[in-house]
């Protein structure tokens, strides 16, 4: 805004404000509201003014935070679509009846909401199966990556994998990748 069309707005008598930048005596710029009230004399002549400055430079970081937070939430959402829309898919390809693809669309769908970052994992190396090992689930695929080739039954190559990152504090130094491990995922708690 210019100087020009702020006094103009004040000398129409608007108090609705409008937003502008200031500087600062260490020369940073902020943003501030500037709310005006203009008295006028019973001639009608501009007599005194009120002006009310406030930094809105909170509110303005509010905001564009809500914006970066929408736009993940958006982002998110449309993934969590493409993910149920690929197990209706996959489900769909082998059903034999709508009965027989709502129980496994309902239990697909119910087995990926179990499934949620900070849950506790119990795990068991098959090598080591009186060892258990203690995890939570860090990070979950928003996509399919794949679906097992080794599987043994029709059913079981119907199946859609989706990657499960699982972090383990590991302090036996038995851990270690490409070791078949057996993972137990805890039910998430219920909220009161």
């Amino acid at each position: 805004m210019t100087r020009e069309s702020g006094r103009s707005r004040i000398e129409a008598g608007e108090q609705n404000g409008f937003t502008a930048r200031y500087r600062r005596k260490d020369g940073t710029i902020f943003p501030i509201e500037l709310r005006t009230i203009l008295s006028r004399d019973a001639d009608g002549r501009p007599e005194s003014m009120w002006a009310v400055v406030r930094d809105i430079t909170a509110r303005k970081e509010i905001a564009a935070r809500m914006e970066v937070l929408v736009a993940e939430l958006q982002h998110r959402t449309r993934n969590l679509i493409a993910v149920v829309r690929s197990i209706g898919n996959q489900t769909m390809s082998n059903a034999t009846s709508l009965k027989s693809f709502w129980d496994e669309f309902s239990h697909r769908l119910g087995a990926l909401s179990r499934v949620q970052p900070g849950q506790t994992v119990h795990a068991v190396l098959d090598a080591y199966p009186g060892t258990e090992f203690v995890g939570r689930v860090v990070a979950l695929s928003t996509k399919a990556e794949f679906t097992p080739r080794v599987a043994l039954t029709e059913k079981e190559r119907a199946d859609l994998l989706f990657g499960v990152k699982i972090e383990f504090a590991d302090t036996t130094g038995m851990l270690k990748a490409g070791l078949p491990i057996t993972v137990h995922i805890d039910a998430p708690a219920r909220a009161p």
